[in-house]
């Protein structure tokens, strides 16, 4: 492993993790560089699941960090929330602010999150739609009602028949 900082953050990468092949100083081929990001992948898995134990989703791409970041949200809400774009904005930028920059060796990619942005976002407990949970509770469904594909469209449709006859298809 290398004992290189990372950014402002101050962690070692030794400290994360980086599935590093070998000699940085060689021009690596495609495929070492595709092994290097999959082993990276499979120890930060493993630190995740150190970290907080089983969990029942996707795995998502977010890197595992050893420190806290320091961030408090600021609300703008009785309930101690953060909504509506002006009030999400202005803490994301603030969040942009300490969240560690992450550029693993071998990826194409400039840059990687953490974790999600703390505290911010989501449905003001005024808008939640309470009136339907008992239906939910005696159906046993776990709605996506809030989540954050519940709108996603049906890619499949675009593809098989191409955008412009689905639209046709779709539309009166």
């Amino acid at each position: 492993m290398h004992n290189r900082k990372l950014g402002r953050t101050g962690i070692e990468m030794s400290e994360i993790g980086f599935g590093v092949w070998g000699n940085m100083n060689q021009n690596p081929t495609y495929q070492q560089r595709i092994e290097a990001l999959r082993n990276t992948k499979s120890e930060h898995t493993a630190q995740k699941l150190k970290q907080t134990g089983y969990f029942n989703v996707d795995d998502d791409g977010r890197i595992p960090w050893p420190k806290p970041i320091p961030f408090k949200a600021k609300p703008n809400h009785p309930s101690g929330g953060c909504y509506g774009a002006r009030c999400i904005g202005e803490n994301f930028r603030a969040w942009l602010d300490v969240h560690p920059v992450y550029i693993h060796p071998m990826s194409a990619l400039a840059g990687a999150w953490i974790t999600y942005l703390p505290d911010v976002g989501g449905w003001r407990p005024e808008d939640k739609p309470t009136h339907l949970y008992p239906l939910h509770k005696k159906y046993n469904l776990a709605p996506g009602i809030g989540a954050m594909n519940h709108l996603g469209p049906d890619m499949k449709i675009g593809l098989d028949l191409g955008w412009v006859a689905a639209e046709d298809s779709l539309l009166p």
